[in-house]
């Protein structure tokens, strides 16, 4: 093909406007973007303040499972810990949860016939305690059926004596303050 020379110089197209240039550049970074979002998330710094690792590494260390009843809080770690060994009552999740089994873990911590209640309708092998419930450690001298046998920075790991006689007998500590 034949082109007709007219003459004029060919035209070159116009710089792209600051919107255009911005609009261009955004574009080209999008896939870099999408790529870094698709690595891994960086981690924050696990903190066990506040949570039985001492309790659920000796659960863990002896190999002991069963039903354990823990307080709401640190249950789901109690749970990510130690798996399906041991079974928990409730942890924070709603559901399952439900605010009439929040009233009955918090009542059987503070009332003798209410642990016995929800101890007879779930077994409990184990109990732990957070070491500074002062009401848990009065009703505990009430409930015949506990030896405590390990403690950590954060709570009292009680066992279920009648269901466990062999672990109270191994491990029962004879005082705490």
């Amino acid at each position: 093909g034949a082109t007709a020379n007219t003459g004029q110089s060919p035209s070159v197209p116009p710089a792209p406007s600051p919107g255009q240039a911005i609009l261009l550049l955004l574009a080209l970074l999008l896939p870099l973007q999408v790529a870094r979002g698709l690595k891994a998330p960086e981690h924050h710094p696990f903190d066990p303040a506040g949570l039985p690792v001492g309790i659920t590494a000796f659960l863990q260390e002896q190999g002991y499972s069963g039903n354990l009843l823990t307080p709401p809080g640190p249950a789901g770690y109690v749970q990510w810990i130690l798996g399906d060994r041991v079974r928990i009552f409730i942890d924070m999740q709603f559901p399952p949860a439900t605010a009439q089994d929040f009233v009955r873990v918090a009542t059987a911590y503070r009332n003798v016939d209410a642990f016995r209640q929800l101890d007879a309708e779930f077994a409990f092998d184990f109990v732990s305690a957070n070491k500074d419930s002062r009401t848990f450690a009065a009703i505990s001298t009430k409930l015949d059926e506990l030896t405590p046998i390990w403690f950590d920075d954060t709570q009292v790991l009680f066992v279920n004596n009648q269901r466990h006689p062999e672990i109270a007998e191994r491990w029962a500590i004879t005082h705490l303050n």
